[in-house]
C-alpha cells in the first residue's frame, strides 16, 4: 500500500514566526542587562553630587576663612593707626601720663577702618615737662568769674577751667579744657588758642587735676630764726634760713632764703620799693640743668652760690592769714624745691597755701594768697603754685614779669594790665610711657591690641624714639 504524506504549510506548533529556533515561553520578559544604564547614571549623578558639595564646603570655609583673615588685618591696621595717633598726641599734649604710674583711659578713642580702637597710657618714667601734672594752669573755681582779665593775658601752656567763663586771653601751645562748657564746637569769643591745629578748645567731663602735693611731716624748725647779713663786694645782703615763721620779716633791699622748706603762720611778706630803693629776694640756689636765674642781684650772687642747703630751691608754705604781696619795684624769684628730705613734702613746688594739720598746720584764709600790683614788679616762680582754695591776682600798670613756670592751680585766677602767666618749664629727662591701642572685637571676634613702649624728651621739639612694637 502506498503511504501518502500531506505537508502542511503552517509553521510548526510553538514557533509562530516561523523561527524554530524561539520559544513562546520568552515572549514578555526583556534581555538581563536592560536598565543598567539608569543605574549607572544614579552613580554618576550621585558622584558628581558629592565633589560639587565638596566643593561648595571648601570654597565657603575659604570665603570665610578670608573674611575672618580681613577683618583681622582691618583691626590690626586700626590698632597700628591708633598707636600712631596715640604717641603723637603725647607729643603734644604733655598733661596725658604726665605722672609716673598715671593711666589716661579717655576720652581717648578713634574710628580706623570702621573700628572702634580704645587707647590707653601709662608713664613708667619720670613725670612730665610741667609741674602742675603738665598743666600751665588748673583752676578750680566753678563761678563763671573763676578766670577774668582786664587787657588780656598770655598763658603758655594747656590750660584746665572748672568753669572757663570768657576772659580775654591768648593761649599758646596748648589746649582748653572746660568742665562747664555746654558747646564744644568753638572757644569763647575772647579766648584764641594757637596754633590751632593742633591745640583746640574742648569740653571735659574728667575730674579737675589735682597734682601731688603733700606737705611737710611737722612743722620746719626752728622757729624764727634770726637772718644774718652777709658783706660782700656789692653790698650787704640778708640771709634767711628755714624754718618756721610766725613774725613780720623785716626785708632789707637784697635778701637771700637759703635753699629749703619755709612755713608762715599769719605773716604778711611784702616786696615794695621803700624809700626809692626796689627790694629785690632770691628763694634758693637754681638746678643749674633748666633753671636760670631772672631777678638779678649782685649783693646776694655769692650767697647763693655758696648756699649751704640740701638741694636746691624753696618751698614757701602759707599758713593762716599769710599772703605774698609783690609792689612796685619788688623783684621776687623762687626756685622750684628739689633734692630736699622726704619729711619736706612733695618736691617741685615754691609756694603752697597751707591745709589745716592739728598741732602742725594752720589753714590758709587769705584770698588773694598772692598779688602782683604797681608799676614794673617781677614774680618769677620756677615751681608749682598749689593754692586750689585761693586766689592768684596779677594786676600792673606797666608789664611785669609774672611767670609761674612750674604750673599753678588756683581757685580763681585775675590777669590785669598785660599779665602774662608762662607756665612751660621743661624738666631736662625722657618719659617712658606705654601705649596700648585696643580694636574691638565684634560678633564674638577678639580684640586686637597693639602696644609700644616709647620714649618722649621733655623739652622741645619732644622727641619720640619707638623702643617696641608688637600687635597681638
Amino acid at each position: 500500500m502506498r503511504n501518502l504524506s500531506l505537508a502542511s504549510t503552517e509553521p510548526p506548533l510553538g514557533h509562530p514566526d516561523g523561527d524554530p529556533g524561539r520559544d513562546v515561553r520568552n515572549r514578555g520578559h526583556a534581555p538581563r542587562d536592560q536598565g543598567s544604564a539608569l543605574v549607572l547614571a544614579l552613580v554618576f549623578v550621585l558622584g558628581t553630587s558629592l565633589v560639587i558639595i565638596a566643593l561648595l564646603t571648601q570654597t565657603s570655609t575659604s570665603f570665610r576663612t578670608t573674611q575672618v583673615v580681613r577683618t583681622k588685618a582691618d583691626k590690626v591696621y586700626a590698632a597700628d593707626a591708633g598707636l600712631e595717633q596715640a604717641i603723637e598726641t603725647l607729643r603734644l599734649d604733655p598733661t596725658l601720663c604726665a605722672t609716673p604710674g598715671a593711666t589716661n583711659e579717655g576720652p581717648w578713642s578713634i574710628s580706623s577702618n570702621d573700628q572702634t580702637v580704645d587707647l590707653t597710657c601709662t608713664n613708667e618714667g619720670i613725670a612730665s615737662s610741667s609741674g602742675a601734672d603738665g598743666w600751665s594752669v588748673i583752676i578750680t573755681g566753678t563761678a563763671s568769674s573763676s578766670f577774668t582779665t582786664q587787657s588780656g593775658g598770655t598763658i603758655d601752656g594747656p590750660v584746665f577751667a572748672a568753669n572757663l567763663g570768657n576772659p580775654n586771653v591768648d593761649v599758646t601751645n596748648g589746649s582748653v579744657s572746660d568742665q562747664s562748657a555746654t558747646s564744644c564746637a568753638t572757644a569763647p569769643s575772647n579766648v584764641n588758642i594757637a596754633p590751632s591745629p593742633p591745640y583746640r578748645y574742648r569740653c571735659t567731663t574728667s575730674a579737675v587735676p589735682d597734682p601731688l602735693h603733700a606737705l611737710p611731716d611737722e612743722k620746719p624748725t626752728p622757729t624764727d630764726p634770726p637772718p644774718t647779713t652777709a658783706i660782700t663786694g656789692d653790698g650787704p645782703c640778708q640771709v634767711f634760713s628755714p624754718g618756721t615763721y610766725t613774725e613780720t620779716l623785716n626785708l632789707a633791699s637784697d635778701n637771700y632764703f637759703q635753699s629749703g622748706t619755709y612755713y608762715f603762720e599769719d605773716v604778711v611778706l611784702s616786696i615794695d620799693q621803700v624809700l626809692s630803693i626796689d627790694q629785690k629776694v632770691i628763694g634758693g640756689a637754681p638746678d643749674p640743668d633748666f633753671e636760670n636765674s631772672v631777678v638779678d642781684s649782685p649783693a646776694c650772687s655769692a650767697v647763693q652760690n655758696g648756699d649751704p642747703g640740701a638741694g636746691t630751691g624753696i618751698k614757701w608754705i602759707l599758713g593762716g592769714t599769710s599772703r605774698v604781696v609783690v609792689g612796685s619795684g619788688g623783684h621776687l624769684e623762687l626756685f622750684a624745691r628739689q633734692g630736699g628730705a622726704g619729711s619736706e613734702g612733695q618736691m617741685g613746688i615754691s609756694l603752697q597755701a597751707a591745709t589745716t594739720v592739728p598741732g602742725q598746720f594752720v589753714g590758709s584764709s587769705s584770698s588773694p594768697l598772692v598779688s602782683v600790683n604797681g608799676g614794673n614788679p617781677d614774680l618769677v616762680v620756677h615751681g608749682m603754685l598749689y593754692a586750689p582754695d585761693s586766689y592768684l591776682d596779677v594786676f600792673a600798670t606797666s608789664a611785669p614779669e609774672a611767670s609761674f613756670q612750674g604750673g599753678l592751680v588756683v581757685q580763681k585766677l585775675h590777669l590785669g594790665e598785660s599779665g602774662v602767666v608762662a607756665a612751660v618749664s621743661a624738666v631736662p629727662g625722657t618719659r617712658s610711657v606705654v601705649v596700648t591701642a585696643t580694636a574691638q572685637g565684634t560678633d564674638g571676634a577678639v580684640d586686637v591690641t597693639a602696644t609700644a613702649v616709647v620714649e618722649l624728651d621733655n623739652e622741645a621739639p619732644r622727641t619720640v624714639r619707638v623702643v617696641s612694637w608688637r600687635v597681638e
